[in-house]
C-alpha cells in the first residue's frame, strides 16, 4: 500500500501550483489514479490517514483546510466526468481490472478528503462538511454500492462528515458504519440498515426511517392505487448520542440497544418505535406521550420525569 501513503504524508493536490497557475482538476485526476492504482485500503490505511491529517492540522490548520478544499474540487469533478482509470496505459487491463482501479481510487480519495474534514471544525452553517456535487438525489446511494466491493468493508468508514441532505437512502446498507457527524436531514431512508452504526452528532431532522406506503394514482380517464410498504430502518445497537432527531419519522425502527443519550427528539414520531434495551438517559425534548406510542421493556433507560408505560415488556 505504499503508493497510498505518498498523498497523505505530503498532501500536494493544491487547487495551483502557482498562485497564477491553475491546476487541471482533471489533470490531478489522472495523476491521483496513478498514484492509488490498484491498491486496497484496509483500517491500518484508514487510521494512519486520519491521524496524518490531525498533525498536520496541529502544524498548520490552513493547509488542511486549503487540502480538503482542493480534494473537493478533484471528487466533484470525478462525479461529473468519471475517475480516468481507462487513460494512460490502460489498454492491456481487463475490464475487472479498471473496475478495481476505479472504486480503489474512489475509496482513497474520499478516505482523504474525509480524513482531512475531521479535523475542521463544523459552524451553523454547516463549513467543512463533505458537500459533493451529486447529479441526482439517488447518487450517493450508487457510490456507497460501488464502495460497498472494498476488500474487509472499509467503505463503511469513509462515510463521516458527509453532507446527505435530502438524498434518496432507502434500504441503504450502513452496517457498522462510521457516520459521526454526518448530515441526514431531511433524507429518506425507509428500510436502510445502521444497525451498529456510529451516528454521534449526525443529523437526522426532518427525515424518515420509518416505514411508508407509497400511493401511486393515475390521471386521466381511469385512476387506480398502487400500495408498496417498505419495512422501517433498523438502527439496532448504534450510537445516536448527540444526534438530532427533531422532525424525524421513525415509525417502527428498530432502536433496540442504541444510544440516544442527549439526543434531541423534538416532535420526533416514534408510533411503534422498538425502543427495548436502549439508553434514553438525558434525551432532550422527548415527551411522555412520544414514549407511550413506543415499545420497550424494563431494560429501557429512560430521562428523568418520564414514566414507563404499561404495556411495555419486563
Amino acid at each position: 500500500h505504499d503508493n497510498v501513503h505518498t498523498p497523505l504524508v505530503r498532501p500536494k493536490i493544491n487547487r495551483t501550483e502557482r498562485d497564477d497557475e491553475p491546476i487541471d482538476e482533471s489533470e490531478a485526476a489522472q495523476r491521483w489514479v496513478n498514484l492509488v492504482n490498484e491498491a486496497e485500503l484496509n483500517e491500518q490505511v484508514i487510521t494512519f490517514a486520519c491521524n496524518e491529517a490531525r498533525l498536520l492540522f496541529e502544524k498548520d490548520n490552513g493547509k488542511v483546510t486549503e487540502a480538503k478544499n482542493a480534494l473537493m474540487n478533484v471528487f466533484n469533478w470525478t462525479l461529473h466526468h468519471g475517475m480516468p482509470t481507462h487513460i494512460g496505459g490502460s489498454a492491456s487491463l481487463t475490464y475487472r481490472q479498471i473496475e478495481t482501479r476505479q472504486r480503489c481510487t474512489e475509496a482513497a480519495l474520499l478516505l482523504v478528503l474525509s480524513a482531512f474534514a475531521r479535523c475542521l471544525p463544523i459552524d451553523k452553517e454547516g463549513r467543512h462538511l463533505i458537500k459533493p456535487d451529486w447529479h441526482n438525489e439517488s447518487d450517493p446511494f450508487d457510490t456507497f454500492n460501488r464502495l460497498k466491493a472494498t476488500k474487509g468493508r472499509v467503505a463503511r468508514h469513509l462515510i463521516s462528515r458527509l453532507d446527505l441532505e435530502k438524498m434518496e437512502l432507502q434500504t441503504i446498507n450502513l452496517n457498522s458504519a462510521n457516520c459521526r457527524e454526518v448530515n441526514f436531514t431531511g433524507a429518506k431512508m425507509h428500510g436502510a440498515d445502521l444497525s451498529e452504526a456510529d451516528l454521534s452528532k449526525a443529523q437526522f431532522s426532518g427525515s424518515d426511517l420509518g416505514n411508508l406506503i407509497y400511493v401511486t394514482t393515475s390521471v386521466g380517464n381511469y385512476s387506480s392505487r398502487s400500495y408498496r410498504v417498505c419495512k422501517a430502518a433498523n438502527l439496532s445497537n448504534v450510537n445516536l448520542s448527540e444526534a438530532n432527531l427533531e422532525n424525524a419519522h421513525l415509525n417502527n425502527a428498530d432502536l433496540s440497544g442504541a444510544d440516544l443519550e442527549q439526543a434531541d427528539c423534538k416532535r420526533s414520531r416514534m408510533d411503534s418505535a422498538l425502543l427495548q434495551y436502549a439508553s434514553l438517559k438525558g434525551t432532550k425534548n422527548l415527551t411522555q406521550e412520544q414514549i407511550d406510542s413506543a415499545e420497550g421493556n424494563s431494560k429501557t433507560i429512560l430521562p428523568n420525569g418520564l414514566q414507563r408505560p404499561a404495556h411495555w415488556e419486563e
